[in-house]
């Protein structure tokens, strides 16, 4: 990770919907790095991604790829359907023609039953600040316990919390229920927005701390993301600061790097 943020370059921020988006570039040219991300993959019919057996289990998934180029699962991106919708808890890369266990969260607390033969990608990432609180507890419990716990109940906790933010009511406690009474502004926001030639990655900056970062591999494999991950970035539209860079902060494009 300290070989690849040494290589990492910050552009200048962009305030959109309260936050301040700070583009990332690596500095050596010519980068190469490619994948396919879940929504390619699924879509194009090489990969399929179910419940671990009949019965299911809430922190795992079954992920059978046979795509030619290797599958890059992101942390925090949303699949939904199967029995109940789940969200990633860390970035795994999966080789062609392998099957796997992934560990995810459930992000959709009411409902244990099958809506859906297969599992969809979502078209985001949960929002920065639920990606933030996940990846920590995670990261505790690699350190701690050496596996990729979440722990359920307090990412349910934090499903409820923005919810109550966003004032959206979910029959069965879904985020991605929550995140749509947004979407249509998040979609208006985004209209028109492209990635910067270079580009391979963003930050999200928003009352003078860092909430969200992600950088890929190489510029074209960002590209295809930066959608996804914009909307995921978008989504915390009901914390936004009432003003884009708070008195007394450091510049966002200052503090990302």
């Amino acid at each position: 990770t300290q070989a690849l943020f040494a290589k990492l370059a910050v552009g200048d921020a962009v305030a959109l919907l309260g936050v301040q988006i700070v583009p990332m570039f690596l500095r050596e040219a010519g980068c190469e790095a490619d994948a396919l991300l879940l929504e390619e993959a699924i879509e194009g019919g090489h990969t399929v991604v179910n419940e671990v057996g009949e019965g299911g289990v809430v922190g795992q998934v079954r992920v059978l790829h046979r795509g030619r180029l290797p599958l890059l699962v992101l942390q925090g991106e949303q699949i939904l359907g199967a029995k109940q919708n789940r969200s990633f808890n860390a970035s795994f890369i999966v080789a062609p023609g392998k099957e796997v266990v992934l560990p995810v969260s459930c992000v959709e607390q009411g409902r244990w039953q099958r809506k859906s033969a297969a599992f969809k990608a979502g078209a985001t990432t949960l929002s920065p600040e639920l990606r933030s609180r996940k990846l920590k507890r995670v990261s505790e419990s690699i350190t701690m316990r050496g596996s990729y716990d979440a722990n359920q109940h307090g990412v349910w906790s934090d499903v409820r919390e923005y919810m109550a933010a966003t004032g959206a009511h979910s029959m069965t406690g879904s985020f991605e229920d929550a995140r749509q009474t947004k979407a249509a502004e998040v979609e208006a926001a985004l209209a028109g927005l492209a990635p910067l030639p270079g580009q391979t990655g963003l930050a999200v900056v928003r009352d003078g701390r860092v909430v969200m970062l992600d950088v890929f591999g190489s510029p074209r494999l960002f590209a295809r993301a930066f959608k996804k991950c914009l909307r995921g970035a978008l989504s915390d539209v009901s914390l936004r600061s009432e003003t884009a860079s708070p008195a007394g902060c450091e510049p966002a494009a200052e503090l990302v790097k």
